[in-house]
């Protein structure tokens, strides 16, 4: 789930489609806009808007594809532009998680609107395509030797870019499968990406665990750009990183019990303030306050759900009232 770049529209992905939701400026409600449209694929695992909300893009994480999807003039969904599939070969050895490919991911860069990036979790790389905007298509060789390609079985997921303020663009990879952390440069004339660094993400006597979906999950960066966080669903923790001004590499400073169990998704408010978690298997929503100065998380204020939360977007920043 992400909100258009407007604010006044929310995306989900779902079982092979996805859908816009007009939200209510008075009061944050959700309606349908339009009919919801086929992601040409199954397992729609995320949607997210382009720099000028002119299409949506979504991952489709078991059928091995990655999918545009145009946004109409009255907000809702058309047909899809285009479809890329994703192919082999693939390693025996990793049929456990990596027996196809999985995008699990896709985002457009925010500098300059034109490289769409796919983790792909299942051909242990983060593909770029080239992306045209104003016709919503991909292009691009998924395969090529140019293509960034992470260690063997880390198993990319999703991803982050640094903010504005930061002079030098850089991208950072989550790895579910072996629970790291890559800072990435970014080329946003080549659309190359450049490996600076990769750190853990558990403490040296929890091993990561490739069984089912119990990996890292969710990565963001602090608005400030001074910090970088990640969910844990091994241990069920936030893991607080702080960010080298000069070289944009991270260093693990903390992990913070997420409030609950499985930490899926997390969202950061636009002020910087708050950090709002989705813990699946415990049925609950967990509010931190974060400490502007170091990044550290208070204790949080949890919220009962009565079903498993998988995704949290941040419609209204006025979260005073969950936190107390």
């Amino acid at each position: 789930v992400n909100i258009s770049t407007t604010g006044d529209a929310v995306y989900v992905a779902h079982e092979g489609a996805v859908s816009a939701l007009s939200v209510d400026p008075r009061t944050c409600e959700l309606s349908a806009l339009g009919e919801a449209q086929s992601a040409a694929g199954s397992g729609t695992a995320f949607v997210a808007p382009d720099k000028s909300n002119k299409h949506v893009l979504a991952a489709n994480y078991k059928g091995g594809s990655v999918t545009v999807v145009p946004v109409q003039a009255d907000g809702s969904l058309g047909p899809a532009t285009d479809t890329k599939q994703h192919a082999g070969p693939f390693k025996p050895h990793l049929a456990d998680r990596q027996e196809a490919a999985h995008p699990h991911s896709i985002r457009v860069d925010p500098w300059v609107g034109k490289w769409a990036l796919v983790p792909d979790l299942g051909k242990d790389m983060c593909v770029v395509y080239a992306y045209d905007e104003s016709k919503g298509i991909l292009s691009g060789v998924p395969d090529s030797p140019s293509q960034y390609r992470t260690r063997e079985g880390a198993g990319p997921r999703h991803l982050a870019f640094s903010p504005p303020s930061r002079k030098e663009p850089l991208v950072y990879l989550l790895n579910e499968l072996d629970a790291t952390l890559s800072t990435l440069a970014f080329d946003t004339a080549t659309g190359t990406l450049t490996e600076r660094q990769t750190v853990g993400l558990l403490p040296y006597y929890v091993k990561p665990d490739r069984r089912g979906h119990c990996g890292s999950a969710e990565v963001a960066v602090h608005p400030s750009g001074k910090f970088v966080y990640a969910s844990n669903r091994t241990n069920h923790t936030i893991a607080v990183l702080s960010v080298d001004p000069d070289s944009g590499e991270l260093a693990l400073q903390t992990q913070v019990p997420c409030g609950g169990t499985t930490p899926r998704h997390f969202q950061i408010s636009s002020e910087g303030d708050y950090l709002v978690v989705a813990n699946q298997s415990s049925k609950n929503i967990a509010t931190f306050r974060i400490d502007q100065k170091t990044g550290m998380l208070a204790k949080p204020a949890l919220m009962p759900m009565p079903v498993s939360p998988r995704g949290i977007c941040i419609i209204d920043d006025k979260l005073e009232s969950m936190a107390k």
